[in-house]
């Protein structure tokens, strides 16, 4: 099976449509006649079916329901609707917790949870395990070859952890197949500390915050698990069917490894629900553009935007959304890599947690409302942008946030929450932002990734160093790429524990030139960095957000130096030559105004030019190419209108096809640019 054939989203066209559950409304079938009709009028061509269907599917354990499902899957096909086939073990039937509590979580207290909620089973429960492959083989077999589908939703979200014996036990293996003895494993662990040497590999307690390993562990063994939960549907998935198989991911939510779940997919889907209405917009749009970024490098092609909400949704109290944001939620992730933007939900349920879940048909069933007339009006827009789907993204930038460095950072003790210190994705976000600033392409990769095909890396606070990464930097600066490292970076290897010799590790101190020799936190604004010799933004003071190492310029260029208190005149930002690259180390944490004013200089040095020239501090710009042509995706983050003054005269193929030099945009408008 070729990688083409298992994309699925290779339909010459952009896939829009959303969540449907047509099994609510089996008892009025008039519903669901009507919804065909809506879909239409909306422009909405792709469905995601069955994401919470086992009880419909399977009433009673080893009786089945598949009748209601194909209808469902030949009036799509009649009505030319494309569908994810959902697995739907996200969420248990009552009989399948109650019959088998065993398939219900242990909680972190130990308290056996009662079957409820959902995305809540034990992945090791052997009974869930067989009732899991028994649903997704008989789905699998009926429908693998049904001509409507077009691919294959796993599951749904996955999250969580559960601490019953199977699944300690299987931790305590996990770490037996990886240490092979008791006492290099107590090595890694340091766990001299507090006589928490072991004796007995089932003495290992992952809820034990004593050892910093033990939580690194534990997050990479729940990924381990969950990643093989889902192979086991998906290889059964792939004996009977040549449609792609995905899962849909949350953005940077913690608790997994993305990038190893990715590994499970033949292409990346992902839940985006920005809340434009509770921060500023351009910082909203940089962790939203970023998560993209990262889900198009995941596999270096175009990913699915499977969820997004497009009215309020109900987990919690949210603006409706104000003009021009929902086209511009949109068009920021096609412009970022996107062949499809899909909705949770199609149609609000009557009842359930969330009947006032923002949807394209509201309770009143019409095509009357704001909300469907602004899907249908994209939707229509979308059709005519066909000639942009399967376009690529070419970045010479590159910004690394690692979930396993993060992890070894957020489970270290001196550090919590003190300013500055990492919850999600902080100190990446920040310099991500900063570069989002300077309106290049940018690629969002994690430590493991080639580095070869970039000319400028940012490496924010990469406080885990895994093998031979520390030496592929060094490499790729050497070979002429500029390297921007950090605070907090080089500190812990892959087992947490502290590098010896001085910071950064692993060599990085000598290549650097630069000695971290300790960690001050004050609060924002206490200190300051003062440039030596230059301006930017026509200034050379700048506040200090958060961490303050102190360091020691050994072999650097000392580029500026602390303002205040004792440390006054140490260097807070230095550079080195390194074979035809430049190394640069940034050791306070700074705001994204002098990040972005650095980064500017840095890049025209570099000459790598802007997107698109002389642009607003408020508006953003993407790219995507095909076929000899550029497209442009420019996107307004302010509440008034602006005036874009373009270098050459662009077709605003979003806009009524209207060509020149000179582009408006209202508040919060957006839209594409054809060289």
């Amino acid at each position: 099976m070729s990688e083409e054939t298992r994309f699925g989203l290779e339909q010459p066209f952009f896939l829009h449509g959303g969540d449907y559950n047509p099994d609510q409304w089996l008892e009025q079938p008039e519903i669901i006649e009507r919804d065909f009709e809506l879909m239409d009028k909306a422009n909405c061509n792709t469905f995601s079916i069955g994401v919470f269907s086992w009880t419909k599917l399977e009433p009673s354990d080893g009786v089945f329901d598949f009748g209601w499902l194909d209808n469902i899957l030949n009036l799509c096909e009649k009505h030319g609707k494309r569908v994810f086939l959902a697995t739907p073990t996200g969420a248990r039937p009552a009989w399948l917790g109650n019959q088998f509590p065993e398939t219900n979580r242990i909680l972190k207290d130990g308290t056996r949870a009662r079957w409820n909620e959902r995305e809540n089973h034990c992945y090791t429960s052997p009974v869930m395990r067989e009732h899991a492959a028994r649903i997704v083989t008989r789905l699998a077999e009926r429908y693998g070859n049904h001509p409507a589908v077009c691919g294959w939703h796993i599951s749904n979200e996955f999250n969580g952890e559960c601490f019953c014996p199977l699944c300690l036990e299987r931790f305590h293996n996990y770490l037996k197949d990886k240490y092979k003895t008791l006492e290099t494993f107590n090595q890694a662990a340091w766990a001299g500390f507090w006589s928490h040497i072991y004796t007995d590999w089932s003495q290992i307690d992952p809820r034990d915050c004593t050892l910093d390993l033990l939580d690194l562990e534990w997050k990479r063994f729940i990924t381990v698990c969950t990643v093989e939960f889902m192979k086991l549907e998906t290889d059964i998935i792939r004996t009977y069917s040549q449609a792609p198989v995905t899962t849909n991911m949350m953005g940077f939510y913690n608790g997994l490894d993305y990038w190893r779940l990715a590994e499970a997919c033949d292409f990346i889907a992902d839940d985006c629900y920005p809340s434009w209405d509770k921060e500023e917009p351009l910082k909203v749009g940089a962790r939203v553009a970023m998560s993209h970024d990262m889900h198009y490098a995941m596999k270096n092609k175009p990913f699915l935007m499977m969820e997004s909400c497009p009215g309020r949704p109900e987990w919690c109290v949210r603006k409706m959304r104000r003009a021009g944001e929902f086209e511009r939620e949109m068009l920021l992730a096609i412009g970022h890599g996107a062949d499809g933007t899909m909705y949770f939900q199609w149609r609000k349920g009557r009842g359930g947690m969330e009947k006032f879940h923002g949807a394209v048909v509201d309770h009143d069933g019409s095509n009357r409302t704001m909300i469907f007339k602004r899907v249908a009006d994209y939707g229509a827009k979308l059709k005519t942008l066909a000639e942009i789907h399967g376009a690529a993204i070419q970045a010479d930038c590159a910004v690394i946030s690692d979930w396993e460095s993060r992890w070894a950072l957020m489970s270290t003790f001196g550090f919590q929450g003190a300013p500055g210190q990492e919850k999600e994705n902080d100190m990446p976000l920040r310099h991500y932002s900063a570069l989002w600033g300077c309106h290049v392409s940018i690629a969002v990769i994690e430590q493991v990734c080639d580095f070869s095909k970039y000319k400028f890396l940012i490496v924010p606070s990469l406080y885990m160093l895994k093998k031979g990464v520390a030496e592929r930097l060094i490499q790729f600066t050497e070979k002429g790429g500029t390297l921007i490292l950090t605070n907090m970076t080089g500190m812990v290897d892959e087992n947490n524990q502290a590098i010896l010799g001085g910071f950064p590790g692993n060599g990085l101190r000598k290549f650097c030139g630069v000695w971290n020799e300790d960690v001050d936190c004050p609060d924002p604004g206490e200190q300051t960095v003062m440039l030596n010799g230059f301006q930017l933004n026509e200034r050379n003071s700048f506040p200090v957000t958060g961490r303050c190492e102190i360091i020691h310029a050994e072999d650097a260029d000392v580029l500026a130096t602390y303002g205040l208190d004792f440390y006054k005149g140490y260097p807070a930002i230095t550079r080195k030559k390194a074979g035809a690259g430049y190394v640069f180390y940034i050791a306070a944490d700074l705001d994204e105004e002098v990040l972005t004013a650095f980064y500017k200089l840095l890049l025209m040095n570099l000459k790598i030019k802007p997107l698109l020239p002389g642009l607003p501090d408020c508006v953003r710009v993407a790219k995507r190419s095909k076929d000899g042509h550029d497209y442009y995706f420019v996107q307004n983050f302010s509440n008034e209108l602006q005036h874009l003054s373009l270098s050459g005269k662009m077709m605003n193929i979003w806009s009524g096809n209207a060509k020149g030099n000179k582009i408006y945009l209202g508040p919060g408008e957006s839209t594409i640019l054809r060289a």
